[in-house]
């Protein structure tokens, strides 16, 4: 039997699974999934870090963060609408973020704007309170809740 590396979200034991697709790795504790090609990256888990201003978040409040990807008061400021998927064709026509406020320093997310394009931005559709999973120039992964009004 091959040994994997324990999950890299909360440290606890992985099995293989076998889906359609292929095989996956699932964490016995906290469900994560994850490819077996993302194994060599995974390193060894992250232990859990105080808030940056020196106060220590509680166990709680990570694992609602880790669960919802949100803090408390973020998650509370939100509705459950999803800003969708965001696209732009050749940059000039699409749907965008624009504009960055509001980062929370236990979640880091920020508020922002979606826009409507059509070469320069046309009309705000909504504030959000975004949280980027992977960001890049071209391609970024998020999660996102509708700011209430």
């Amino acid at each position: 039997m091959i040994s994997y590396p324990p999950c890299p979200t909360c440290g606890a034991d992985v099995k293989e699974e076998r889906r359609t697709f292929g095989t996956v790795l699932r964490c016995n504790r906290c469900g994560a999934v994850r490819t077996l090609e993302s194994v060599p990256r995974w390193g060894s888990p992250k232990p859990e870090q105080p808030q940056r201003f020196g106060e220590s978040l509680a166990l709680d409040e990570l694992n609602f963060i880790r669960q919802t990807g949100f803090c408390r008061r973020c998650y509370a400021a939100t509705t459950d609408e999803s800003p969708g998927s965001t696209f732009t064709i050749n940059v000039l026509f699409g749907f965008r973020f624009l504009g960055w406020s509001g980062e929370c320093p236990r979640c880091e997310s920020v508020e922002r704007t979606l826009w409507f394009l059509f070469v320069i931005p046309l009309l705000p559709l909504g504030k959000y309170r975004i949280k980027y999973v992977t960001e890049g120039l071209l391609n970024s992964r998020y999660i996102g809740r509708a700011l209430k009004r």
